[in-house]
């Protein structure tokens, strides 16, 4: 697994918070809601800033729901005009077809569905069962690819649940039009207090329980899926060596007559190299590309060829040229929230990918509602 080679100003993704209005009610939520909607020139004169600050590839558009701002589409044509890639997050309440349309026109690259076990929404029972969960995820999705818009999926991870994760790992490697999966672990921010960032050199202080560690080693165990890389700790006292906040697993699937057959990326130096060289390239580092079964392809033959997993990577093949199916990559993020330990630290995320602009800086988003953080994330 390689660290991901960013830094603070190279950190590819910002988040809008473009209103504070929402039409559900979610477990574990992190913001603070007041039904306030910004102006377009707000919101704009933030993504400017944060455009200062660092090298953004994506921006992530947020609430509160963001389909309830009445100038979605106009916010979505000003971030594609300086250059950028846009991705909504959305509980999907309000995506009919002809709503999608104008999204599309807009130019929005990806849509992220939150849809969970945890949420008091109109179309899904609270406390439902994951089977439920995953067929609504199903019918949304199945409208969005319709559009033409590539969809993905979010939600918040309860570690007592392994089952149900396993279901949706694996509903996610099947799945015909979602493509991304960004998993949450909870965290009860109601209860967490008032909370300063700040280092211990107290040897003794009992380590916070990396959940992601043990995520991993339930993934591992059911699908034998290694995560390709990690970001680290602002204050990695806290998690002890080997934890990680922030993890990714890459995957590249072909649909054959029995379902999927996945090949499961495995990194090594040569991916760290690879992604140094896109970053120089690019001027700035990439999180999000969209679908290129070619580049996708490619990607699979060296990383079989530099893991040493030829035999694997025929065989993917194989069923690729069989099934006369399209290569898609696939990708799911683990993402630990905030932690402390009994002393009361607390730690993110370094090079934190989901900051927003609050009182003229960069703050995590997980942060900026609940939380006093000392570690100023946009500083190169």
């Amino acid at each position: 697994m390689i660290r991901m080679p960013w830094s603070k100003i190279y950190s590819p993704n910002i988040v809008l918070e473009i209103n504070s209005k929402c039409n559900i009610s979610c477990n574990g939520c992190y913001k603070k809601l007041n039904g306030a909607t910004k102006p377009v020139e707000q919101i704009m004169k933030e993504l400017d800033f944060a455009l200062t600050q660092r090298k953004i590839q994506t921006v992530s558009i947020a609430g509160g729901e963001p389909t309830l701002h009445p100038n979605l589409c106009e916010i979505i044509k000003s971030i594609k005009s300086r250059n950028l890639r846009s991705l909504l997050l959305t509980n999907g309440l309000e995506l009919n077809n002809s709503y999608l349309k104008r999204l599309k026109t807009s130019g929005l690259d990806l849509i992220m569905l939150h849809v969970d076990q945890g949420q008091r929404r109109p179309d899904l029972p609270f406390g439902s069962e994951i089977d439920s969960v995953l067929s609504l995820l199903t019918d949304i999705s199945s409208k969005i690819a319709a559009n033409g818009i590539e969809a993905g999926f979010s939600a918040t991870i309860h570690l007592e649940r392994t089952e149900e994760l396993m279901l949706t790992v694996d509903y996610l490697i099947n799945s015909k039009n979602l493509n991304f999966f960004l998993a949450t672990n909870y965290f009860d921010v109601e209860h967490a207090g008032n909370l300063s960032a700040k280092k211990t050199n107290n040897e003794n202080v009992k380590l916070v329980p990396d959940k992601n560690t043990r995520i991993s080693g339930k993934i591992k165990e059911r699908f034998g899926l290694l995560p390709y890389s990690y970001l680290p700790s602002d204050h990695p006292e806290l998690w002890g060596e080997g934890n990680w906040p922030w993890i990714l697993y890459l995957m590249a699937t072909v649909k054959t007559k029995n379902g999927s057959h996945s090949y499961f990326m495995q990194s090594n130096r040569i991916d760290r190299i690879l992604l140094k060289a896109v970053n120089f390239f690019n001027k700035r580092p990439v999180l999000y590309s969209g679908q290129n079964s070619f580049l996708t392809s490619v990607r699979v033959l060296i990383n079989m060829i530099t893991s040493f997993r030829v035999i694997e990577g025929i065989r993917f093949f194989a069923k690729a040229v069989c099934s006369r199916s399209p290569v898609k990559s696939k990708a799911m993020i683990f993402e630990n929230g905030p932690v402390q330990n009994e002393n009361g630290n607390y730690s993110c995320t370094e090079f934190c990918t989901n900051p927003t602009v609050r009182d003229g800086k960069l703050v995590p988003i997980c942060q900026v509602d609940h939380f006093q953080c000392e570690s100023k994330i946009n500083e190169n």
